[in-house]
């Protein structure tokens, strides 16, 4: 599938999330199987679905990527994930987008390969940045 494709989903969806549930900590594609394309688990962090139980905030993600993501790219999906926004992993995806931002300029997406972020391994995500602030 086209990685543009993808970001383009996932900005879709960041601003619903964003408007809903916002602000939006986390929202990236990670690859669910090693060397196997275009399966992904979706892992989202927003500060409005921390009070929410899991199956709930998952059950709203679902929801909400249905109305916004492009249909094509709902088959790759195999996995929705929603952490709160103070784990560990959240917080260490968010490191690295820090200082990716820095050098970036235009670029929305991080592309990641072979990296391990508090104790998870990623074998390839798709890393939604936040736009700079003006």
């Amino acid at each position: 599938m086209d990685q543009k494709l993808l970001v383009k989903g996932l900005q879709a969806l960041s601003h619903e999330l964003d408007q809903r549930y916002g602000p939006v900590s986390l929202l990236m594609f990670l690859a669910l199987v090693p060397g196997i394309k275009d399966y992904w688990n979706l892992v989202v962090s927003a500060q409005g679905l921390d009070q929410a139980d899991r199956a709930t905030a998952i059950g709203l993600v679902v929801d909400l990527l249905t109305e916004t993501m492009p249909r094509e790219i709902w088959p790759s999906i195999g996995r929705v994930s929603v952490l709160r926004t103070d784990d560990p992993f959240v917080k260490g995806i968010d490191k690295i987008k820090r200082k990716n931002q820095a050098l970036a300029e235009e670029d929305s997406a991080l592309y990641l390969e072979a990296l391990s972020v508090s104790g998870i391994e990623i074998p390839e995500a798709i890393v939604l940045q936040q736009p700079k602030a003006a």
